[in-house]
């Protein structure tokens, strides 16, 4: 899974720049470049522009070096001679077109860099084809201006040179335009091959990602489904638990009330045995001390009794003998004075 993930990675990073390359050929250039030492590309290289353009570079400083060695020459022969010198070495115009006409054809002017062939160019584009110049009418010009027959036609073919020498340098410093568009269908196609090559490389990573995304919803549908069998069977096992916990508790709660009935019953027989025992050792000792109670109130009573019978038969025999006793009147008198005296006041 990492690693497709970081070849995906990989992919989006090249799509990226690849994408902008298509857009922009100075980027594409510099990609292909960068990539080069691990990538081979179908895209020919502009390697002959750069070949052409040194040799053309190399011509143009070999000409530099002509004419300061040309100049230096004139100035030489003007400080020697003066004037006429100078006149002297000013080419004459007979001269001048005697060499054009021998040396100079028009059409064959394109001057070719040392060190390369013409199988090295793809067309030679200058080669006998007519001259960019309407000649006639130029020579009509320069008649009616007043230059001779011969001043015109040297001066055509001066002009004829000098527009050959610069087109042909035209093919050494710049490109063709059918090499242009070859480069360019050449460019265009290996675009079109990347792109291919990367809608490829993008299906087909597509589909591993599609199928790695399929593996995982079936594993993740397999550890879901297993999931939730192993929660139905925790959940029933906990159930199963909580159940066989209850009964137990229960059990132990009818244990427990057992047990307690049975202490209840045992405190209430030996709370019975105890008050009872109580109750005879009190209806015993209450019975003991009744008894005692009722015999020592009859004893009492049985004195009583026999005290009041004695007082009773004593007072009646006394009554039975009463002696007869004689007071005088003063003795009457005493007795009422003493009975209206009260006690209280004499003391």
């Amino acid at each position: 899974m990492k690693q497709c993930l970081g070849r995906l990675y990989n992919i989006y990073l090249g799509t990226s720049k690849l994408y902008q390359c298509s857009t922009n050929r100075q980027l594409i250039n510099k990609y292909i470049q960068s990539h080069n030492h691990n990538h081979n590309t179908s895209i020919r290289r502009f390697t002959r522009y750069h070949r052409l353009r040194q040799e053309a570079k190399s011509n143009k400083l070999s000409i530099q070096n002509s004419t300061n060695d040309s100049k230096k020459q004139t100035e030489q022969s003007k400080t020697a001679g003066g004037p006429d010198a100078a006149s002297a070495i000013r080419p004459s115009l007979h001269a001048l077109n005697n060499e054009l006409s021998n040396k100079i054809v028009p059409g064959e002017a394109k001057v070719i860099p040392e060190g390369s062939s013409k199988d090295d160019f793809l067309t030679e584009i200058f080669d006998n084809l007519e001259p960019y110049i309407d000649t006639y009418e130029v020579f009509k010009r320069l008649t009616e201006a007043g230059f001779t027959e011969a001043q015109a036609d040297s001066i055509i073919k001066l002009l004829i040179y000098q527009l050959n020498s610069k087109l042909s340098k035209l093919s050494t410093i710049y490109a063709q335009k059918h090499e242009m568009e070859s480069e360019q269908y050449l460019f265009e196609s290996a675009q079109q091959e990347i792109l291919v090559d990367i809608t490829r490389s993008r299906e087909q990573h597509i589909n591993e990602l599609i199928t790695l995304v399929n593996i995982l919803e079936r594993d993740f549908n397999i550890i879901s489904d297993e999931l939730n069998n192993d929660n139905l069977k925790l959940r029933n096992d906990s159930q199963v638990a909580i159940h066989e916990q209850k009964s137990e508790n229960t059990l132990n709660v009818k244990k427990l009330f057992l047990r307690i009935q049975e202490t209840n019953h045992k405190i209430t027989t030996e709370l019975d045995s105890a008050i009872r025992s109580e109750i005879e050792s009190l209806r015993w000792y209450l019975s003991r001390w009744g008894l005692i109670t009722l015999l020592v109130s009859l004893f009492l009573a049985s004195l009583i009794f026999f005290s009041n019978k004695f007082k009773n038969e004593k007072n009646e025999a006394k009554k039975e003998f009463v002696p007869l006793v004689i007071r005088e009147p003063s003795e009457y008198d005493e007795d009422d004075y003493h009975t209206d005296l009260d006690k209280s006041e004499l003391e």
